[in-house]
C-alpha cells in the first residue's frame, strides 16, 4: 500500500510532499531530510501506517536501507537495480544548536549550498 507523506507550511497552510512509501520509503523533497525530526508529516492519500513526523520517516529509511545495503533502488521506477557501483563516500558529521547530530554527504553539502546562495539572512 503506497503513500505520500507532506508537511503543512504554517504560512500558507500548503501541504508540501516530502516522502512517498510503497514496499521502501524515499525522499521525495531533496531538503526534507535536514527538517528537525518532530515536524508533523500528513498522510497525503493513505493511512499514516506508524509515520506520524520526520522522525519516522529518517528510522524507517535508515532501516530500510541497512537491511538492503547491497541493493541500490532506482526511485525514478520504484524497482531495484543492478549493482554496479556504491557511494561509499564518508558522510560529514554536523552538531545543530540543539545538540542533534545531521550526517551529510558532500553532495548533499554543495546541493544545500547552492540552494542558500543568493538568500539574504537578516
Amino acid at each position: 500500500m503506497s503513500t505520500t507523506f507532506g508537511i503543512r507550511i504554517p504560512e500558507t497552510n500548503e501541504i508540501v510532499e516530502v516522502a512517498f512509501r510503497t514496499h521502501y520509503i524515499r525522499w521525495t523533497n531533496p531538503l526534507a531530510h535536514l527538517l528537525p525530526n518532530e515536524i508533523e508529516v500528513i498522510p497525503i492519500d493513505n493511512s499514516a501506517q506508524g509515520i506520524h513526523n520526520i522522525g519516522d520517516i529518517k528510522q524507517s529509511i535508515r532501516y530500510s536501507s541497512l537491511a538492503s545495503k547491497e541493493t541500490p533502488v532506482d526511485n525514478s521506477t520504484d524497482k531495484t537495480v543492478e549493482v554496479k557501483e556504491i557511494n561509499r563516500e564518508k558522510p560529514i558529521e554536523i552538531k545543530g544548536t540543539n545538540g542533534e547530530i545531521l550526517f551529510l554527504y558532500q553532495s548533499e553539502m554543495d546541493a544545500l549550498k547552492k540552494f542558500l546562495e543568493g538568500i539574504t539572512f537578516y
